[in-house]
């Protein structure tokens, strides 16, 4: 099976971002999704999470603080994500200011490989993430 590797996976994710970002007004029928991420049993900082709607609408992301917690978003002001089945992907991966990317600390099944799937309901509702090596 081909698989990404990290200099494929990152610009793809920053592209799928992007995309996110220049999308259209906010979704009639939508869900507002927060939550708490942990790896380990510790709270997961800085992680993206991406949720793509199996249907090849709008996509939403969030990222984590310091306590693992994320808040979905359709842009960085507008909070929200499309009901519905969605293909989850978390990443820890980033560029710094130098270009370098740094290395992933999720194993591939969380992200290049991802397994992770969520349907959405209208209104508000929390999804919590417990990953495992």
């Amino acid at each position: 099976m081909n698989y990404l590797s990290d200099k494929q996976f990152f610009p793809l994710l920053a592209v799928s971002l992007l995309v996110m970002l220049v999308g259209c007004s906010k979704d009639a029928a939508s869900a507002n999704v927060s939550g708490r991420v942990t790896f380990n049993g510790q709270p997961l900082v800085k992680a993206v999470l991406l949720f793509s709607p199996v249907d090849g609408s709008r996509a939403s992301t969030g990222v984590t603080n310091e306590n693992g917690e994320y808040t979905l978003r359709f842009t960085p002001s507008n909070e929200g994500a499309v009901v519905g089945e969605h293909k989850v992907i978390i990443s820890t991966t980033s560029e710094l200011a130098d270009g370098t990317i740094t290395k992933e600390k999720l194993p591939a099944k969380y992200n290049r490989e991802t397994g992770l799937k969520e349907t959405l309901k209208s209104g508000k509702q929390e999804i919590n993430f417990d990953l495992t090596p």
